[in-house]
């Protein structure tokens, strides 16, 4: 290795591992301030056949400005995070000549720096779609967001659909919308061409949630037994839930703490240096959904992230490339064995996104833009929360309102119009999920060690290729820590 290059142990080295020079979210530059979206909203509700293009004012200095990325990350410009990007990924790989294992250990590093910059050039696609949308533009932003976001899985799609025909074919209408309603999804192929179309997979698995809800519970008890009982009907307001989410963090050992922020629309966790639990001041939630979100966001992602920086590699604090998905996942089944079934928001959350994307994507041979899609999911979900046979007026607007929170998350950095082009990442979580639940039957006998894995970083545990170059890193990492002391 020659002399100019820099060596393991010297200042430079930890400076190329520094993930927040390169961090970048991708979706945040598609936000516009909440009254601009409101506004958008109502007209896009407004009339059966409009698409109001939504607006994109990050877009608009997203090259020559300085971006606001969060709290945690500062200001940067985006010649700055290319820049460093680079040189890191550079000087990682001339570090890692001739010593295999920390060649595997920067790798991850790099592999994570890569993924920063895909996600930049998928905001870049999503402004040159914006400037013009001609077919080269369309397949550059639909092929960045495979990539990053994995292809669709049609069997998944099809078990999603085949509940919801199982649904609407059980459905006895009792007044003219229902009627109306049924009438209009019937007539789609989709439903009504059950041979061409068959069901396919599904993942609620009754007898696995039963046992993982046992195990998860034994784990989570010091947090549960401090929390209000999952039959409290309470609603806890943002400041009572704050106390309650700090206690249960303080009976589990962990030293974070919990802001109201009016930044936040959800709760949120941010990196484990701030050692912060983020909720916003509309915050309110009764027992169980407390008890569910304190597994997903306590449970999950900060304890991961805790033990990831247990292990001596930042980088399982913050999340090797392509985490998310496992971690999420991880998240949603960690809230149902709490409930101990799958009958709950988190789960039918995760599978409506991956429903509206297939819609979009037109994995029935029809590509949809965002009106076409919405017409037919917020009449699905009307179906679903039909009572005794009828759909009244406030069932459609409910259901219309959930479905255009997935409408959003789908058609962002799109004119909406597009059919079949859509911003994917919504589907990860289901693809997550299903990896979650596959792994942990793979594991049924052993719940306590596959929850041990599970837990030890910000890594696709799902993956056995990826756990066992984390477990053998772990490993070495470990080794060289104690032959320092």
């Amino acid at each position: 290795m020659s002399e100019n290059f820099p060596k393991k142990h010297d200042d430079n080295y930890e400076a190329y591992k520094n993930l927040a020079d390169v961090a970048f979210t991708d979706y945040k530059q598609f936000q516009a301030p909440s009254n601009v979206r409101s506004t958008e909203k109502t007209e896009f509700t407004k009339g059966r056949y409009t698409i109001t293009v939504p607006e994109y004012p990050k877009l608009d200095f997203f090259r020559l400005h300085e971006i606001d990325f969060s709290k945690d990350e500062g200001k940067r410009s985006l010649a700055d995070i290319k820049t460093n990007a680079f040189r890191n990924i550079n000087n990682l790989r001339q570090v890692s000549e001739n010593d295999t294992l920390l060649a595997q250990e920067n790798e991850l590093y790099i592999e994570r720096i890569e993924e920063s910059l895909k996600k930049i050039y998928l905001v870049e696609a999503s402004e040159n779609l914006l400037l013009d949308n001609n077919e080269a533009n369309r397949r550059a932003f639909t092929k960045l967001n495979e990539e990053l976001h994995g292809p669709m899985n049609e069997s998944y799609f099809w078990g999603i659909v085949g509940q919801d025909r199982d649904m609407l074919d059980n459905l006895s209408p009792k007044n003219e919308l229902a009627h109306r309603i049924k009438t209009e999804l019937s007539s789609l192929a989709m439903f009504s061409e059950k041979e061409k179309y068959p069901s396919g997979e599904t993942f609620e698995d009754a007898e696995l949630i039963k046992k993982l809800g046992d195990t998860v519970r034994a784990r989570l008890a010091p947090m549960l037994a401090v929390m209000p009982d999952a039959s409290d009907q309470k609603k806890y307001n943002a400041t009572e839930s704050k106390s309650i989410f700090e206690t249960a963090m303080s009976a589990t050992g962990l030293d974070w703490q919990v802001d109201i922020d009016d930044n936040y629309i959800g709760p949120d966790v941010s990196t484990v240096a701030k050692h912060t639990f983020y909720i916003p001041p509309s915050f309110s939630r009764n027992g169980a959904e407390l008890q569910r979100l304190a597994a997903h966001e306590i449970g999950t992602h900060i304890i991961r992230a805790e033990n990831g920086k247990k292990t001596g590699m930042d980088i399982l604090s913050r999340g090797l490339a392509g985490y998310l998905p496992a971690e999420e996942g991880l998240g949603v089944i960690m809230e149902c064995a709490v409930a101990g079934n799958f009958n709950n928001p988190s789960f039918r959350r995760a599978s409506d996104r991956y429903l509206t994307a297939g819609l979009a994507f037109g994995l029935d041979g029809q590509p949809r833009d965002a009106r076409e899609t919405f017409d037919i999911l917020s009449r699905i979900l009307a179906v679903r929360n039909a009572q005794d046979g009828e759909i009244t007026e406030e069932t459609l607007k409910a259901s219309s309102d959930e479905a255009l929170k997935h409408i959003e998350n789908a058609f962002r950095g799109t004119t909406w119009y597009m059919k079949g082009v859509i911003f994917s990442k919504l589907k990860v979580y289901y693809d997550g999920l299903v990896a979650n639940i596959e792994y942990f039957r793979d594991n049924i006998d052993n719940l306590d060690e596959a929850l041990d894995r599970a837990m030890l970083g910000k890594y696709n545990h799902t993956s056995s290729e990826q756990t066992a170059a984390v477990l053998a890193l772990i490993e070495e990492k470990q080794n060289e820590i104690s032959s320092s002391q």
